[in-house]
């Protein structure tokens, strides 16, 4: 069981956690953290995770690329993800 806890009183957090198989074997657990500028994602495809990883971008071991955009146009935002 995981447990996350905001530890800010100002500040929402928003948090995203996503799980894939690996295209290889007996591979040591990983974890990253990235952030996003939310300006970026507005209306944008950014990359956040991908098979060959640079700065601000998550690396997998995996043949995939995933996509987030925030859709700005809207009162309530969505966020969308892509792959």
């Amino acid at each position: 069981m995981h447990k996350f806890i905001d530890a800010s009183n100002d500040e929402e957090v928003r948090f995203l956690q996503l799980w894939f198989s690996p295209n290889e074997k007996k591979l040591t657990p990983s974890y990253e953290d990235i952030s996003c500028d939310v300006e970026q994602l507005e209306n944008n495809l950014l990359p956040v995770i991908s098979h060959t990883a640079y700065e601000g971008v998550a690396g997998i071991h995996q043949d995939l690329t995933l996509y987030l955009q925030l859709d700005g146009n809207k009162k309530q935002k969505d966020l969308h993800l892509y792959y």
